[in-house]
């Protein structure tokens, strides 16, 4: 039995977590199985040695972190800026071994 399957501190009822399972699921995959299936692919062919789960969710992660960078831009470009610099400083302190620095506060995209 994996971790998040003891629920041990989750009060919901089983009814309140399969819709909000899949009102997420609706948000990653709009489109479906299908988008769901050759997006998978994609990472695989894209990072054939990474996990394609721990990649997926990483991919999940940036399209929730561009879409809130979205929402206080005037633009797409912007928040596309937003999230280039983002990546830039991220890699600076990688570089510079400020290792700490550069996880979640920055939002983890792009590792």
């Amino acid at each position: 039995m994996a971790l998040g399957e003891w629920r041990l501190f989750q009060f919901k009822s089983k009814k309140q977590r399969e819709k909000e399972e899949k009102a997420y699921a609706k948000w990653a995959f709009p489109y479906g199985d299908l988008q769901r299936e050759r997006l998978t692919e994609l990472i695989k062919k894209l990072m054939p040695k990474g996990p394609v789960e721990i990649n997926l969710a990483s991919f999940l992660t940036c399209k929730e972190l561009y879409e809130d960078t979205l929402e206080n831009s005037q633009s797409r470009e912007e928040a596309t800026d937003k999230m280039i610099n983002v990546k830039k400083l991220q890699s600076a302190y990688l570089k510079r071994g400020y290792a700490r620095f550069a996880g979640s506060s920055f939002g983890g995209c792009g590792n």
